[in-house]
Parts: structure tokens; C-alpha cells; sequence
């Protein structure tokens, strides 16, 4: 305050007349201006950085393969760092992951987090079967999985064996019924089983009568 307090009073920040934005601290400088009266003042002021706020998005992905990242919005427009279990590399494995958003530019701060959570990807499975065949022939299977992994077999019906996993013989002539599967791994959730059936047909006897009819 001034007193009297018409006084004409000029005020500086270190030095220059216009108000400062940034942080730091600022020599503050009180002078009167008058012919007849003389007075001077200093004070100190200090700005503080301010907190920014941020936002996550795209925190529930599913695993393709490649590395999964998050978006981060700051309120005021500033550059985030962004690290995932304190690494700055993206994960791409299925988890779930502690994602860290910091903020450190000249006048504004902010350290937030959030959770990345990367489902294991879907698969299916492509299995056919030729049908019939002969009950004496030799089947290899053959099927593919969504994710590469590779698929198992199994007889779950029928008169039939499997040798090395994939090699399929009968012991009768019917119908087998044959299972593919794949459970899975860290990244990939198991497929849903397909089952195949396969008529495994026998030599046709034809009996004729004496008078040469069947």
C-alpha cells in the first residue's frame, strides 16, 4: 500500500514492467514516481509450476502381436512421458501393466497412472476330413490354428487309432469321430474343439443266387 495513496507508483519484475508468466522468482520493485515525494520497496515472488491433469485412453487392447500403447491427453497441451512397468518400450505380451504418465515442462508438473490390460487374442481352428475312405487306407490329419500353435488330435469316437499324432488308421469299417484342438498359450485363449466325423468303408460283398440274381 502507499500512503498517501495517490501516488504514482511504478512496479517492476526484475527489471521490466510486465507481468510474469513463468515460474521462477521475481524481484519485485516498488518506486514512487513524484516530485515530491521519494520511496522504494522490494519484495520477492515466486511462481510454482501448476499441476496438469491428464487423461488415459485405450487402456483395454487385445494382443495382435504388436506393442500395445495407450493414448495420454494433458490439459494443457504439454508433452507426457509415458512408461509401462517403468519401461518406456510399449508391452506387447497379454498382462496387465502399470502405465505412468509424467509431465515435467517449465510450468507445469503432474506424475498420474493408469492400468494397460492386454486380453489374449481369440483363435480358431480350420479342420476337414475327406470321407469316406477305405478301412484299410492310412489318414494324415491335418488342421491349422488361428494363432500358429500347433493343433492336437484325438479319437473320441469309433474304431480308429492315431499314431505320431497325426497318422489315422482304422481297425473296422463305421464312422470315427475325430477331435482338434488347441489350448492356448500366455497370449492366445484356447480354441473352441472341432470334431470331425469319417466313414471308414469296408469291400461290398455281393452274393448272387443260382439263377445268376442278387
Amino acid at each position: 500500500s502507499v500512503d498517501p495513496g495517490d501516488l504514482n507508483v511504478v512496479v517492476t519484475y526484475n527489471g521490466a514492467a510486465s507481468l510474469p508468466v513463468n515460474t521462477g522468482m521475481y524481484t519485485v520493485t516498488a518506486r514512487v514516481e513524484e516530485a515530491r515525494y521519494a520511496g522504494e520497496a522490494v519484495a520477492w515472488m515466486t511462481i510454482r509450476r501448476g499441476e496438469d491433469v491428464l487423461v488415459f485412453g485405450a487402456t483395454n487392447q487385445m494382443y495382435n502381436g504388436a506393442a500395445r500403447t495407450v493414448t495420454v491427453a494433458s490439459a494443457q497441451s504439454q508433452p507426457v512421458t509415458v512408461t509401462y512397468n517403468g519401461a518406456a518400450t510399449p508391452p506387447t505380451n497379454a498382462g496387465v501393466y502399470a502405465v505412468t504418465g509424467v509431465v515435467d515442462s517449465l510450468n507445469w508438473q503432474a506424475v498420474q497412472s493408469a492400468a494397460l490390460t492386454v486380453a489374449q487374442a481369440t483363435q480358431a481352428i480350420s479342420f476337414a476330413l475327406a470321407s469316406p475312405v477305405y478301412w484299410t487306407n492310412a489318414v494324415q490329419l491335418s488342421a491349422t490354428a488361428g494363432s500358429g500353435l500347433p493343433v492336437v488330435f484325438s479319437v473320441v469316437a469309433g474304431s480308429a487309432t492315431l499314431t505320431g499324432g497325426t497318422t489315422l488308421t482304422f481297425q473296422a469299417v463305421g464312422e470315427a469321430q475325430i477331435k482338434a484342438e488347441q489350448s492356448g498359450d500366455a497370449n492366445w485363449a484356447a480354441a473352441s474343439q472341432v470334431v470331425r466325423g469319417v466313414q471308414a468303408s469296408g469291400p461290398v460283398l455281393t452274393v448272387l443266387g443260382t439263377n445268376g440274381e442278387t
